[in-house]
């Protein structure tokens, strides 16, 4: 009897250690099944392999792990880890897709969705967003010298000297996406609940036991917007006035054509929206948020 292709009992073995389901369903031809004492034997790598991969996750999730409980998330880091198997060598990747598995269990066509069940969604979303922020590319060690040229290029290009900018030309160049650029560590998020408030409760609470769990309170629905960046190798969680994330996103889209204040901001008349875009640009370079266009050429 010949024995099945080698890349056939490894599939084999895989599912067998995290699919949870009967042997007899997925085993190769020609395969001897295992019996008796030999299945306990395999279960014994069954568990170690799931519980492996679900301390990644509660090391991925640890605010959502807290939240949820020890034994709700374990209950669903289980149901993920045997519907979302493993598909590349890095454990990091593994899990990308947790956040969007905890809402598609979420009760479908409910006008108002419980706030208990659709936080830890959107805290699950924050946290993968920090990973990514803490691996993406960025501005170190030239942070400093990226947020200084800002000033120098805005007033090149708009014929004046850097501490005198006018408003309205610094406003006008921002409004031009050619000029400028998100920083490439740069996440965007929009969530019905404020993500950074109850960020910076839970790092508060670290930083005042650092041996306790931190888990605040859940926050009532409120609307956010908020980026996430990474400023001196330090991530940051910055709140967003809607228009701020507007004119980010479409930085983010690349979009080749002008951007117009109607489309930034309906609460703003134009005068104050030149105002507010030639202030905050300032700042929105030194918090590493944007970087003008001529630093990656």
């Amino acid at each position: 009897m010949h024995q099945p292709p080698l890349a056939a009992l490894q599939s084999w073995f895989l599912h067998a250690l995290g699919s949870g389901r009967p042997l007899q369903e997925f085993a190769p031809q020609q395969l001897i099944l295992p019996e008796g004492e030999e299945v306990e034997r395999l279960s014994i790598y069954s568990r170690a392999y799931v519980l492996r991969l679900q301390e990644c996750l509660e090391a991925d999730y640890p605010l959502t792990a807290a939240l949820m409980g020890p034994e709700l998330f374990s209950f669903f880091c289980g149901r993920y880890i045997r519907q979302s198997p493993s598909r590349t060598p890095s454990l990091y990747d593994f899990g990308e897709g947790f956040a969007d598995f905890l809402q598609r269990t979420q009760p479908q066509n409910v006008p108002q969705p419980d706030p208990a069940l659709a936080f830890p969604v959107a805290l699950a979303r924050l946290e993968r967003g920090l990973h990514r922020v803490m691996r993406a590319p960025g501005l170190e060690p030239s942070s400093q010298a990226a947020a200084g040229l800002v000033n120098e290029t805005a007033a090149s290009a708009a014929g004046f000297e850097p501490d005198i900018t006018p408003f309205g030309a610094l406003s006008g160049l921002l409004r031009r996406p050619e000029d400028w650029q998100v920083t490439p560590c740069l996440q965007l998020m929009e969530s019905p609940f404020p993500l950074r408030a109850y960020w910076m409760a839970a790092r508060q609470m670290q930083l005042s036991d650092p041996d306790a769990i931190p888990c605040p309170p859940l926050p009532a629905p409120e609307p956010s917007c908020i980026a996430l960046t990474r400023q001196h190798y330090r991530v940051q969680v910055l709140e967003l006035e809607r228009w701020q994330y507007r004119y980010l996103q479409a930085l983010s889209a690349n979009k080749d054509q002008e951007l117009s204040l109607q489309d930034l901001s309906e609460q703003h008349s134009a005068a104050e929206l030149e105002a507010e875009i030639a202030v905050w640009s300032a700042t929105a370079a030194a918090q590493s948020l944007i970087m003008p266009r001529v630093q990656s050429r």
